[in-house]
């Protein structure tokens, strides 16, 4: 599950390109995880921690964000 602040920062984002203060291209997260060449491993991370359905479209940024944030992410047995 997302942090508080990395949730809130993402959904800052998505907020500011749903206002159209830029005008971004979407594409799905699978082709974006193609195209910027990202490991699968941390694309299943990212797509469990904001829990992407298949075929979810994202922005460039939006999905760097998410990415950058599921590698952060610490795990921990309970």
């Amino acid at each position: 599950m997302p942090r508080r602040d990395e949730r809130e920062e993402f959904e800052a984002r998505r907020e500011t390109l749903d206002r159209g203060e830029s005008v971004a291209r979407k594409e799905t997260a699978e082709q974006l995880q193609q195209r910027l060449g990202s490991p699968a491993w941390l694309f299943a991370a990212a797509q469990a921690k904001f829990r992407w359905a298949v075929g979810q479209e994202l922005t460039e940024e939006e999905y760097r964000a998410a990415v950058e944030a599921a590698a952060r992410e610490v795990i921990r047995n309970a």
